[in-house]
């Protein structure tokens, strides 16, 4: 084979290197789209109706990974009622999280134990969507920026990596090999 013909190696290669950074970018969308929403709700959530609540379930969950890590998460339940109907829901803000210190969860846990009166606030378009903390909170921006971060590297990969190969391989014809 002459140095100018491409091997099999050089002819994979580029799809290699196309479908990596494609799987980046699309995981980032998802997660960012995700993450947008979630922010967009929590700024509207500011200006949602409220009505009263009461917590119906409130503890601890844990999940285990398959590499041995333990997340911990609060699971607050809570019931409500708009124009006659009951609703229920498990969410306290937007942007909440899971973590690998079960002090988080437990102090969520401690604010909103089961029989607590509670305030909920509910789209009043879509009463089923509703949260105890409106608004934006820090938590909030976690998943956008996540998600941008791997869209990012996913476009920098797709931009540079060919370029890079490119590169070595025209090095490496120099060469002769």
């Amino acid at each position: 084979m002459s140095p100018h013909q491409p091997t099999p190696t050089t002819k994979r290669l580029p799809v290699t290197v196309m479908v990596l950074p494609l799987i980046f970018m699309l995981a980032g969308g998802v997660v960012s789209y995700f993450g947008v929403r979630s922010l967009w709700l929590a700024r509207e959530s500011v200006g949602w109706p409220s009505v009263d609540g009461v917590v119906v379930a409130s503890e601890v969950s844990q999940s285990r990974s398959s590499k041995g890590g333990t997340t911990y998460h609060a699971e607050v339940m809570y019931d409500y009622e708009v124009e006659k109907r009951t609703y229920s829901s498990d969410r306290i803000g937007y942007g909440d999280y899971g973590s690998s210190n079960p002090g988080h969860a437990r102090q969520v846990v401690n604010e909103y134990p089961k029989g607590k009166r509670v305030t909920v606030f509910y789209q009043e378009e879509n009463p089923e969507e509703s949260c105890l903390e409106p608004g934006i909170q820090q938590r909030t921006f976690f998943l956008p920026t996540f998600g941008a971060v791997f869209f990012l590297a996913g476009l920098a990969m797709l931009i540079y990596l060919p370029r890079a190969i490119r590169r070595q391989q025209e090095k490496q014809e120099k060469r002769g090999v």
